[in-house]
């Protein structure tokens, strides 16, 4: 008989995450959210979170982990790990399992409850957000929810001169915008359960001084009225706390930069597509030298207490500019790491699926950037290790695209989707992108 493998997670003891819609999990990748007793979903501020924190969904999670068996809502990282990669799972337990056993005695000691808050929240404020980015869906964003409301609404009206199939391509294989920020979770209409994201932050603020890590997501976290004052009972309540925001850096504000100053532990991670005009495009309507403006905020109070760091989601849309956005973080932020991560969905956008000639050019591109980078030098270890991430992370991408075949009828997609998307918005990819002229 095989050995069981370690399927022990620290997640269900320490941490509680909402999602944009309101259902609380145990982390972002559990394929269930978490229940009652009778399968309802819980929503954050429809209930205590005691109700949740000490229900028996958790509670079987717990003692399942305690008592070494899986868990099989978490096949996403046990099926990671069989693959040969690190999982999340793997990740937290490095990082929270030592300092945390406390919380499993406790929940040994109690039947599988917990007698604390959580001490890690991740906290996502919901879809209001002031950007529609190309590759984003409308769960995750007010602004794409709009937009494809009020395209669906049009779509024989003002996209007439638009074929059959370049609407069906472009727009329709999305499906009723109602359905997609509305949809089924296994039989539960969303739109008939109102969540209170203001209880849920109150609960927060009234444990604020038990909790060891906030993460801040959104849509994008500053658009929300109650993030600044969040912040501001941070900075005088529990400056030890571990904060990590993930934000697309375009509102920043005194107060915010007062709070962020007082905390000993600030991770600020920047989500950019590009540089200037690319950037401009895709996280639509965003301007640039506003973004740019806030970056060299974000540096200039950059200490050994403030980290600052760069998200990439790499897409067709910006495969063929890695090099300027490498380049750009390399010569003005070295300490800085930059995460280069491949866009699964929508498919349409993955690189996967580009013709064989685009994908010559980016990878030429890719090897151009490598050896830039190869040939600057690096002042510390720190820089020196951001730069070889990076290295990495765009020998990957040129494997993932060498390895792939070109699906011609998601290319198609990708091309009428920019079209009914450019003639919403009055652009022109290549007023923004010209690279991408000799293959649209």
């Amino acid at each position: 008989m095989p050995n069981k493998r370690d399927s022990f997670c620290i997640m269900p003891f320490i941490h509680l995450h909402n999602m944009s819609n309101g259902l609380l999990k145990m982390c972002c990748l559990v394929e269930r959210p978490i229940t009652d007793d009778f399968g309802k979903q819980f929503f954050i501020g429809n209930q205590d979170i005691e109700e949740v924190w000490n229900s028996n969904f958790l509670k079987t999670a717990r003692k399942l982990m305690i008592e070494g068996e899986e868990v099989p809502i978490c096949n996403h990282c046990y099926n990671e790990e069989d693959a040969g990669g690190k999982s999340l799972r793997q990740v937290y337990n490095e990082q929270y399992l030592e300092n945390n056993q406390a919380h499993v005695e406790d929940a040994k000691a109690n039947n599988y409850s917990l007698t604390k808050f959580p001490t890690f929240v991740e906290l996502r404020t919901g879809s209001s957000c002031n950007s529609a980015c190309r590759m984003c869906n409308t769960n995750d964003s007010s602004l794409v929810y709009k937009e494809t409301t009020e395209i669906h609404n049009t779509l024989k009206t003002k996209f007439k001169e638009f074929s059959d199939s370049e609407r069906k391509n472009g727009y329709d294989m999305l499906g009723n915008p109602e359905k997609i920020i509305f949809g089924n979770v296994e039989g539960l209409h969303l739109s008939t359960i109102k969540m209170d994201l203001d209880k849920h932050i109150d609960d927060i603020i009234d444990n604020i001084k038990d909790i060891n890590t906030i993460t801040l997501s959104g849509g994008e976290p500053f658009v929300l009225e109650k993030t600044i004052p969040l912040l501001e009972v941070i900075a005088d309540h529990n400056t030890d706390l571990r904060l990590n925001i993930n934000t697309n850096g375009s509102i920043t504000s005194k107060k915010m930069i007062t709070a962020l100053k007082k905390l000993k532990d600030v991770h600020v991670c920047v989500s950019m597509e590009g540089i200037e005009k690319v950037q401009e495009y895709i996280r639509y309507p965003l301007k640039w030298n506003k973004i740019d403006k806030n970056l060299n905020l974000f540096k200039s109070i950059a200490s050994e207490n403030l980290f600052l760091s760069f998200n990439v989601t790499v897409q067709m849309l910006n495969i063929l500019n890695l090099k300027e956005l490498c380049l750009f973080v390399n010569r003005n932020f070295p300490w800085c790491s930059l995460n280069l991560s491949i866009l699964k969905n929508p498919i349409f956008f993955n690189i996967v699926n580009l013709p064989d000639e685009v994908k010559e050019v980016a990878t030429k591109s890719n090897i151009e950037t490598m050896e830039i980078l190869n040939q600057s030098k690096s002042q510390d270890f720190h820089q020196e290790n951001n730069k070889q991430k990076m290295i990495a992370s765009l020998q990957t991408i040129n494997s993932v695209m060498k390895s792939t075949t070109y699906d011609e009828t998601k290319f198609q997609m990708f091309k009428d989707n920019v079209k009914i998307y450019d003639h919403y918005r009055e652009q022109n990819i290549v007023d923004y992108i010209p690279d991408w002229a000799p293959y649209l």
